[in-house]
């Protein structure tokens, strides 16, 4: 089940999901947590700053002072209608991807990846 995509995401469709210390996954509540559409994105701690990954047609990447900043990334508050920029980054697809993925995952990227 996918949800339609031009619907707006309040608070209450955005499930944090604390994978390690410093790493949640995001998913959206309205769809099953076994289905690839819930996961929405990954936050990470790094250093001061809350690092953003938002799946999506492009892919972005922000950065943030706090975890309440990150959670509005994907769900903003009514009336908040600011346009956000995305932190342009040299990085590959799958180094972004690399980083905050959970441990069960990083050993299917690599099995991929040696597939050729």
């Amino acid at each position: 089940m996918r949800t339609d995509e031009r619907e707006v995401r309040t608070p209450d469709d955005v499930q944090l999901t604390q994978i390690s210390d410093g790493e949640w996954r995001v998913s959206d509540r309205r769809v099953p947590w076994d289905s690839p559409f819930s996961l929405i994105g990954f936050i990470s701690l790094n250093a001061d700053q809350h690092e953003v990954l938002e799946f999506g047609d492009p892919m972005r990447t922000f950065f943030v002072g706090s975890m309440a900043e990150a959670e509005s990334i994907f769900a903003p508050p009514a009336g908040d209608f600011v346009k956000r920029q995305p932190t342009r980054e040299p990085r590959s697809l799958d180094e972004r991807l690399e980083r905050v993925l959970p441990q069960w995952a990083r050993g299917q990227l690599a099995l991929l990846h040696s597939r050729g």
